[in-house]
């Protein structure tokens, strides 16, 4: 029995709590959960997409959507895994330099083995106390979907990311254009890029928070 509808409720649940015992209710306040999307960022078909986009379509601080899924790891951390039967991972767990947990990422599965859920928790290095909560819903095509690209086949088609700011980002991917189309909830611009990496939905890569580059360095580049 599956039990993403309750891992939901629990996220939703502890993101208000949370916010509202402290600076988190600021951020979950001032942008609540309608679109308000005023213009469109695409990278060229042809061209692999610019950090600026990159930075806007992975801004999550959970999960990197593009060019490839990676899960983040926070900055200053070391990371190591729990497996379950079989040698299934069933978690990741991100240390600090003091060897005190900071965050978790617990991996759910579907019948298939592949990932759908994701529940992130962020824990105080200094108290160990639960401070933040977010997570990844992972939708996969329905068997009876046509998929015109068969590399495309039984790939994750949708990301739904509830970060621990409490703000909404959904990732959806266009099988007819092979684009990976990124839409926040809080006035941050639609981003378009060209699928370059695909993910089986099981192997899972650890990477670093894209960053947009600098006013400095973004002149230069003109």
């Amino acid at each position: 029995m599956r039990l993403i509808s309750l891992f939901g409720t629990a996220v939703a649940t502890a993101i208000a709590g949370l916010a509202l015992a402290g600076p988190l209710a600021s951020a979950a306040t001032a942008h609540p959960n309608v679109y308000l999307v005023k213009r469109t960022m695409k990278a060229s078909p042809q061209e692999s997409a610019s950090p600026q986009v990159l930075a806007i379509m992975n801004d999550n601080d959970l999960v990197n959507v593009s060019p490839k899924f990676e899960i983040i790891q926070p900055e200053g951390t070391t990371y190591s895994f729990e497996t379950g039967a079989g040698g299934q991972r069933t978690a990741i767990l991100f240390h600090n330099s003091e060897n005190k947990l900071v965050r978790k990422g617990e991996f759910s599965y579907n019948d298939d083995a592949q990932i759908d859920d994701i529940l992130f928790s962020q824990y105080s290095p200094e108290t160990s106390a639960l401070v933040g909560m977010g997570n990844v819903a992972i939708t996969y095509p329905k068997p009876n979907f046509s998929v015109p690209d068969p590399k495309l086949r039984g790939i994750p088609s949708y990301y739904k990311v509830t970060t621990m700011r409490g703000e909404l980002v959904v990732a959806k991917l266009w099988h007819y254009s092979n684009a990976m189309v990124v839409t926040h909830n809080n006035g941050v611009p639609t981003v378009t890029a060209p699928l370059t990496h695909v993910w089986n939905g099981r192997d899972i890569a650890v990477g670093r928070a894209y960053q947009a580059p600098s006013s400095t360095s973004a002149a230069a580049q003109q």
